[in-house]
């Protein structure tokens, strides 16, 4: 009825709530969970061949590397060659015709058609 804030009379209850008296518990601290990295799958591997691959050695992964390296070499060769056979093979006997209504410009016409 005075017209003063209630947090600021020390005998209400509202100013021990304000400036934490009365309460024995509060002496003990609260314990902070630890966040704790969580290992997953990444997509089209799981945990466990992620650790395989984690304990693997350097040379090991350089080898491997080096196997694959070469068996795909291969495969380009042969693919390389097949496509070569094949197009003497269409080729074999048939002479190459120019389109209709090409006509061969030499280096030097070119540049004085350019210049005019």
């Amino acid at each position: 009825m005075q017209r003063k804030k209630a947090q600021k009379l020390t005998w209400t209850q509202a100013w021990r709530r304000t400036n934490k008296k009365g309460k024995t518990d509060m002496n003990s601290r609260k314990t902070k969970k630890r966040a704790t990295k969580v290992f997953k799958g990444i997509a089209g591997m799981s945990i466990d061949d992620l650790k395989q691959r984690k304990n693997q050695t350097a040379d090991f992964r350089k080898a491997a590397r080096t196997t694959s390296v070469l068996a795909i070499k291969e495969r380009a060769k042969k693919t390389k060659d097949t496509k070569k056979k094949t197009a003497k093979s269409a080729f074999k006997g048939k002479k190459v015709q120019a389109p209709v209504g090409y006509t061969k410009v030499t280096k030097a016409r070119r540049g004085i058609a350019t210049r005019r």
